[in-house]
């Protein structure tokens, strides 16, 4: 993980993300890179400890995070996003996500993103059937979510902001069919 810092740190600074390589300790990338380090395409796999990632996509000018434009697919087959995000409350999550966006920062990300979420678990529950679809931009998630678990329910659209110390949400949900008891809410 060091060098890989090194390395990329060479053309694009210390970046946010960076600091999250410092936790695994094997790194290994199987398939195609076709490219330079500033305009690429990649389609392999990423395994990070015990995490698999499947990529395909493309990178222009990543040599400049704040105009950096990128596009593909991201697979997890699954990964420990509790130990990713050091958030204890999370655990393992199946998904596939597409992207399209620019900016790399901060202050510049712009991302159409969707993600098809097999399994999500948290509070020691596990979520099933979760889509997404919305935009990530100026530290904003704005857009569309639908739960379909045997045990919850819910359809979820607006906005959330974490641009400031604590979370802002403007949003209409409907839950449906929610069994707290079942999720880990109650014991009723």
């Amino acid at each position: 993980p060091a060098e890989l810092k090194k390395y990329i740190g060479q053309f694009t600074g210390e970046m946010d993300w960076m600091q999250l390589l410092d936790q695994f300790n094997a790194i290994n990338y199987r398939g195609k890179y076709d490219g330079t380090i500033r305009d690429f395409s990649v389609e392999g796999t990423l395994r990070l400890d015990e995490n698999l990632l499947v990529l395909d996509g493309t990178m222009k000018g990543f040599d400049n995070l704040r105009t950096t434009s990128y596009y593909g697919t991201l697979e997890a087959r699954p990964v420990n996003l509790g130990k990713f995000f050091s958030q204890p409350q999370l655990g393992m999550a199946a998904f596939k996500t597409r992207v399209n966006g620019r900016g790399l920062t901060t202050e510049t990300l712009n991302n159409k993103i969707s993600a098809e979420v097999s399994y999500l678990d948290a509070y020691n529950y596990r979520y099933t059937n979760l889509q997404l679809n919305g935009t990530v931009s100026e530290q904003r998630f704005e857009g569309i979510a639908t739960l379909r678990d045997p045990n919850a329910g819910l359809d979820f659209d607006g906005e959330i902001d974490f641009s400031q110390d604590s979370i802002q949400v403007d949003f209409r949900a409907k839950f449906t069919d929610v069994e707290l008891n079942k999720i880990g809410f109650s014991e009723d």
